[in-house]
């Protein structure tokens, strides 16, 4: 009965070990998400409040703003499940610690029984004159091993009250900061539903003022199509003369390689620039103020420090360059089958034929609106591909 005792109470302080272990890895891991997310939000702060001055917002600003607001969004909605996780941590821990101590108490009655066992305590107190008593060898010998069983029984269990109390004492100890954890959680939460409704009310507030200029937009929009048409065509050029020129000369091993070592890389890829918010996503969506108008991006629009260092996401050589109006500066890498272009570069450093290193500098970001921009694309062979899917998380 003593043993199973003790090993149910060991395994009671385990499990409850092992919860509240993977409760808290989850709360870090919470933690470290909310982290990125404040830094995302604070670098879009520091972006548009460098242009405050500014006497009415660009359609890039507003969709800067939007950026800001999706992260704190999902900041929101990372506090919440932080707050799910330290209740349920909460009604977990008070559940099976109080188990413990039920185990606790039955182990310190059994070891308490043990002791006022009067035959063993004696034999404990008086072991050598019970050995010395044996009428043979053998039952010498039997006597010394019972001795023994019996005081590392004795033992064992003051060692398991011992351990099991200090496991409880600890536990009880991390439990009296939930209940701060919690309300700091709370705490922050609205917070941060009272910036968010702010940031809603002024998005909204410059959508509102850009839509007065459908003109304008319209205007800008057909010239964004026409630009992002001839860019799309320098792309595909580049693609085919690339493509020709190996029909006649085969991948080698080493472009294979290449081509698979990119694959291989996908999601991990580093950014083109040291910071950055990627305010445009990739593909097919509606227009932000415009009425029923769809827009495509063929790539993503990133916003970052004016003027900001360009680098080259993987190993490759540049198979084309060229200044498009309205994407300013393209360069196109090919990495074996693959292709990164970087457009929106005021000045770009590297030539055509010209091996590139991964996070070789080949430019720097144009500055327009106030903000610096930087337009990615990555395409396998003439298929385009979200570049967002290929970058590391940022």
């Amino acid at each position: 009965m003593n043993g199973l005792i003790k090993w149910s109470g060991v395994l009671i302080f385990c499990f409850l070990i092992a919860g509240l272990s993977f409760a808290q890895s989850s709360v870090d891991k919470l933690k470290k998400e909310q982290a990125k997310l404040e830094e995302k939000i604070a670098y879009a702060n520091k972006l548009l409040s460098e242009n405050k001055d500014r006497r009415k917002d660009t359609e890039w600003q507003i969709a800067l703003l939007a950026k800001k607001i999706e992260s704190r969004q999902l900041l929101i909605q990372s506090i919440s499940a932080e707050l799910h996780e330290i209740r349920k941590k909460e009604k977990i821990s008070e559940s099976e610690i109080a188990k413990l101590k039920e185990q606790k108490n039955n182990l310190t009655d059994a070891y308490g029984k043990v002791l006022r066992t009067s035959y063993r305590s004696k034999l404990l107190k008086n072991r050598w004159v019970f050995l010395f008593t044996a009428q043979s060898l053998p039952q010498l010998y039997r006597r010394w091993r019972y001795l023994r069983q019996l005081n590392d029984g004795v033992g064992n269990q003051l060692h398991q009250i011992t351990e099991t109390v200090k496991g409880i004492d600890l536990e009880l100890q991390k439990l009296k900061h939930l209940e701060a954890d919690r309300d700091k959680a709370l705490a922050s939460e609205e917070h941060e539903r009272k910036i968010l409704n702010q940031d809603v009310e002024r998005h909204k507030g410059a959508l509102k003022g850009l839509s007065k200029e459908a003109s304008r937009l319209n205007t800008n929009l057909k010239e964004h199509r026409q630009a992002q048409a001839k860019l799309k065509s320098a792309i595909l050029n580049a693609i085919a003369s690339t493509s020709e020129e190996r029909k006649n000369m085969p991948l080698t091993p080493a472009m294979t390689r290449l081509s698979s070592s990119f694959a291989s890389n996908k999601g991990s890829l580093p950014w083109p620039v040291s910071r950055g918010l990627i305010v445009k996503a990739f593909g097919r969506q509606v227009h932000p103020t415009l009425r029923n108008v769809t827009i495509v991006n063929n790539g993503v629009d990133i916003s970052t420090d004016p003027g900001a260092v360009v680098k080259a996401v993987f190993d490759g050589t540049v198979v084309g360059q060229q200044y498009i109006p309205g994407y300013d500066h393209m360069v196109i890498i090919s990495h074996g089958a693959y292709y990164s272009v970087y457009s929106y570069l005021s000045t770009i450093t590297v030539g055509k034929g010209e091996k590139i290193k991964t996070g070789e500098t080949i430019g720097l970001s144009r500055n327009l609106d106030g903000t610096g921009q930087i337009h990615l694309e990555i395409w396998h062979g003439k298929e385009l591909l979200d570049p967002q899917s290929w970058l590391k998380d940022h």
